[in-house]
């Protein structure tokens, strides 16, 4: 068991990708830290996500698959890496929930259409290491739209 992640297993050794319950979407690979980013979200279903810098669709199916009327939209910059995230989010059976975008994360205001007052949540899951316990940061923030 995963001292990080209550629903992840821990295996040292082992061609886990290669399995049959992997290709049948019952498993999948995911760091210990990246299980941690949907139910740090708390998501209730009927969210709208925006995940940037994707590839390769571990967190992005993960996210979706807490979701029954929401998505996710998944951002990369490359047609390669948009195939990955579809490709897992149907392996995994979460292709309903996940919608991929070409689109450089920098840009991602242009994406946004924001209506006057609306309330923006977001999160920006920065892939770097910073003190090596986690090797991944989560960072959340809020933007109200002003008239």
């Amino acid at each position: 068991d995963s001292p990080l992640a209550v629903s992840g297993l821990v295996k040292e050794q082992g061609h886990f990708a290669g399995h049959d319950l992997f290709s049948e979407g019952a498993i999948t690979i995911q760091d210990e830290s990246s299980q941690l980013v949907a139910p740090t979200l708390d998501l209730q279903g009927n969210e709208q996500v925006l995940d940037a810098c994707a590839a390769p669709g571990g967190k992005t199916a993960h996210m979706a698959s807490y979701l029954t009327s929401g998505k996710v939209t998944a951002l990369d910059l490359y047609d390669h890496k948009l195939d990955l995230i579809q490709e897992n989010a149907e392996r995994l059976g979460v292709a309903d929930q996940v919608q991929t975008q070409k689109l450089d994360a920098r840009k991602v205001h242009e994406f946004l259409r924001l209506a006057e007052d609306e309330v923006v949540q977001a999160v920006t899951i920065l892939k770097i290491s910073f003190d090596g316990f986690v090797p991944r940061h989560i960072h959340t923030w809020q933007h109200h739209i002003q008239s």
